[in-house]
């Protein structure tokens, strides 16, 4: 018979040997879980430190274009745009400066900016009966027939037609500043001067969009405002602020879904880096572009055609 001991001590020398068993299986399998893991965060790392570097080097390259443009600014803008008239048609959250810069560098050109129309984001709500009946007693009054106007146009057609009316007469003013006045007292927009005379062309000005702003349909809003602006036979620039948050990798969403449409970049140009001194020599030689017949899309995004027009002297 065998003795209950050795029952006991062979039980126990089993489960001794499980145990032994998953300790050592155990230590094995974190070294090499851990040897991956350090080994993936040391590829991560690294390839964090190359991206860094590729910013910095871009960031260096677009510095060195910012200062070649300020450089050649002085001698190459003056006398771009000598007798021309510009609207600024300025987008809510669009920073002074850039509204500021802007104004300067056309200026610069030789323009006169007849006025700054800041806009309110209601312009890209939703339904609202009060600023569409507005709109349609507007273009009434601008000898618009609002009837034949595609609805999801019909804002910005008004709104160029109170900036830089076709034909401008005492009495076309006269109602382009009514129009205006309307706006502002229902808190649509304002105009500075309040009265001001109309302008030959347009540049609108926006903040950078994000993906975000997509989803929730600011993106497309703007896009139908700005395409009727741009349709509507006057020279039109579009600037975005630039990249978002001088993210390179964030572009502005709202200068990729204008530059989409066929229709919009045979009609008016862009660009996209409003924020940087080329972006705005690209600006000024843009609209001096515009009043030529010639459209473009500029800036440092992957569908701008150039960096700029070409930066010769004006004849």
């Amino acid at each position: 018979m065998i003795d209950f001991r050795y029952h006991v001590v062979s039980l126990v020398s089993v489960f001794l040997a499980l145990a032994v068993g998953i300790v050592i299986g155990a230590t094995s399998l974190r070294d090499e879980l851990a040897g991956g893991i350090t080994k993936e965060v040391q590829g991560q790392r690294r390839d964090l430190a190359a991206t860094r570097e590729e910013v910095k080097e871009a960031n260096r390259v677009i510095g060195l274009q910012d200062q070649y443009a300020e450089d050649v600014a002085p001698r190459v803008l003056p006398g771009q745009l000598t007798g021309r008239s510009v609207a600024l048609l300025v987008l809510p959250g669009t920073e002074d400066s850039l509204v500021d810069s802007s104004r300067e560098s056309l200026k610069a050109g030789g323009a006169q900016v007849t006025s700054t129309v800041r806009l309110d984001e209601s312009w890209a709500s939703g339904a609202n009966a009060d600023r569409d009946a507005l709109l349609t007693t507007s273009a009434k009054d601008l000898g618009l027939d609002a009837a034949t106007i595609p609805k999801n146009r019909l804002a910005g057609k008004v709104l160029v037609e109170a900036v830089a009316h076709q034909g401008s007469t005492g009495r076309a003013d006269q109602a382009a500043n009514g129009v205006l006045a309307a706006l502002k007292d229902k808190d649509l927009a304002s105009a500075q001067p309040a009265a001001p005379a109309q302008a030959a062309s347009v540049v609108v000005l926006w903040p950078g969009m994000t993906s975000k702003d997509s989803d929730t349909g600011t993106v497309k809003a703007w896009t139908d405002i700005i395409t009727a602006v741009g349709l509507a036979g006057r020279p039109v620039v579009g600037v975005a602020s630039g990249p978002v948050k001088d993210d390179l990798t964030t572009p502005d969403m709202l200068v990729r879904a204008l530059r989409r449409s066929p229709e919009v970049t045979g009609a008016m140009s862009t660009v996209d880096d409003g924020d940087r001194a080329v972006g705005q020599a690209a600006l000024v030689l843009a609209l001096r572009e515009e009043f030529a017949g010639q459209s473009g899309q500029f800036g440092l995004d992957s569908t701008a055609s150039t960096v700029t027009p070409s930066l010769t002297e004006g004849e």
